[in-house]
């Protein structure tokens, strides 16, 4: 997203987790040269991967876990930076990671209230801490960008009026948080541990479900996890939220035609009025869909995540909106 490219023209790739290529001109080094000061939050995963080396202020985890929570610290932090009194103009990137597995909801919205299920608990959280941040922001001055870098499969489903929900409970919540204190030097025998316990795991749900009349898409959901063995190239992981807001943007149309994380720096550039960062990027504005204009639909290059173990099947493809081609990445040969 920082650079308008695919991936593979950035050094990184999915066969390991590879550092973002310091070459590569990016749209935050494009700002900054602009005036802009910029701000992100972040953890330890994205300062590893090169993504927020250019902002001029990180508030960064101390640890490499999930659990940089909005509501453990981090929200407030961000609230009272805007706050602030930040000097114009400015741009601020906030990637939380409260919607990973195993989530935490925050006690006063663990409600049926506020969602069946602690994925939709946790959105409700969530959505309630973008109003307290959007009340503190000149809306007419200001521009809003809302997506994500991934979706999630969320192993609960409602079958005939019932709900399956095989989300991880608080005992998986637990290790977990246990888990992100072990030491670096202590990785092996942590990830051995843990390739133990999500073979139990995967073996449970399995048992829970044997005796369900199930489709292969609803088995899929319930016992697959996003870090999991497999393909990760199904829309359940592809398909994310964008939302434009603020700024004199026309509220409340909804586009339909297909778009990539790759057109949303393009997008906010010519916004803002500056020229783009180079001609060779792969992203497009998106401007003329907001007012209706055509747009000529780009096919979308898709990979799953990097090697996380030896027996981890990797996956490249190419999506529109009538299609997906996938194969796999190692030896070609068509899925």
């Amino acid at each position: 997203m920082f650079t308008g490219l695919f991936p593979f023209k950035t050094g990184m790739s999915n066969d390991t987790y590879e550092k973002l290529n310091s070459d590569i001109p990016t749209y935050v080094e494009h700002l900054k040269k602009h005036g802009f000061n910029t701000f992100a939050t972040t953890s330890e995963v994205n300062s590893f991967l090169g993504l927020t080396e250019d902002f001029d202020l990180k508030l960064e985890s101390s640890s490499h876990n999930n659990y940089f929570s909005l509501f453990k610290g981090l929200g407030e932090k961000i609230l009272a930076k805007v706050d602030s009194a930040l000097n114009e103009p400015w741009f601020f990137y906030v990637h939380v990671n409260d919607l990973h597995q195993p989530i935490v909801v925050p006690e006063s919205f663990d409600h049926p209230k506020y969602g069946e299920t602690s994925y939709e608990r946790m959105v409700s959280a969530i959505d309630s801490w973008i109003g307290k941040l959007l009340k503190k922001i000149n809306l007419e001055n200001t521009l809003i960008i809302l997506t994500a870098d991934h979706g999630e499969y969320i192993r609960s489903l409602k079958i005939n009026d019932k709900i399956i929900n095989l989300e991880s409970g608080m005992g998986e919540k637990t290790l977990w948080q246990i888990g992100n204190k072990v030491p670096n030097v202590l990785y092996g025998p942590k990830k051995r541990f843990s390739s133990y316990l999500h073979k139990i795991r995967n073996s449970r749900r399995e048992k829970q479900i044997k005796n369900l009349s199930l489709s292969k898409y609803e088995e899929r959901v319930l016992t697959t996890s996003r870090m999991s063995q497999g393909s990760h190239v199904y829309d359940d992981v592809l398909k994310v939220p964008l939302i434009f807001a603020g700024f004199n943007i026309k509220p409340n149309e909804i586009i339909s035609q297909q778009v990539g994380l790759i057109d949303v720096f393009p997008t906010i550039i010519e916004l803002i009025g500056l020229e783009n960062l180079n001609s060779d990027i792969d992203g497009t504005s998106l401007i003329p869909l907001f007012t209706n204009q055509h747009l000529d639909e780009k096919p979308i290059f898709i990979q799953s995540i990097p090697h996380i173990s030896e027996n981890h099947k990797s996956y490249v493809g190419i999506r529109t909106s009538k299609f997906k081609y996938i194969r796999n990445s190692d030896n070609n040969q068509d899925v």
